[in-house]
């Protein structure tokens, strides 16, 4: 039996129409369209890729890499994909990048009522060091920011 094709790639802006419909399967209040064009044209540090499984766009992740951090700014798996690993891929992608570009740390924000990305993270080794109050517009939710050091070790935990 053939295993399925799994390929991860820079986004670019043909993606967006695919990555913003993952976007809004994903989360309640979604970033707007153009801010994906924003992160691809005008975000020197912002580094985005898509993860294909076959042919059909999976998830995505958005990176920024400024100086000794990374910074996961987003990610999302098609909800019919979740739980097969397409989320682990892509953070190890994610961070595998980020050693190679000499970060120490890297770091992000989640929900502090999304359980189930609390408990994915804290699976990878990440740490919640704060408490951001208010964090999302829309909500008003608070955020916990998230940090793993790197240790320019190999990533993939």
């Amino acid at each position: 039996m053939k295993s399925p094709k799994i390929q991860i790639r820079s986004m670019n802006i043909a993606d967006i129409p695919a990555v913003y419909q993952i976007e809004k399967d994903s989360f309640q209040y979604p970033w707007p369209k153009k801010e994906f064009f924003v992160e691809l044209v005008r975000n020197r540090f912002a580094k985005y890729f898509v993860c294909y499984l076959e042919k059909e766009m999976v998830g995505f992740l958005g990176l920024w890499l400024i100086l000794d951090e990374a910074h996961i700014a987003n990610i999302a798996v098609k909800p019919t994909y979740r739980k097969k690993g397409i989320g682990h891929l892509l953070m190890n992608f994610g961070e595998q990048l980020a050693v190679q570009a000499r970060c120490k740390t890297i770091v992000l924000e989640v929900g502090i009522s999304n359980s189930i990305a609390l408990d994915f993270y804290k699976q990878r080794g990440y740490k919640v060091t704060y408490r951001r109050k208010n964090y999302y517009a829309h909500s008003f939710e608070d955020a916990y920011e998230m940090i793993k050091e790197l240790n320019n070790a190999c990533a993939g935990n």
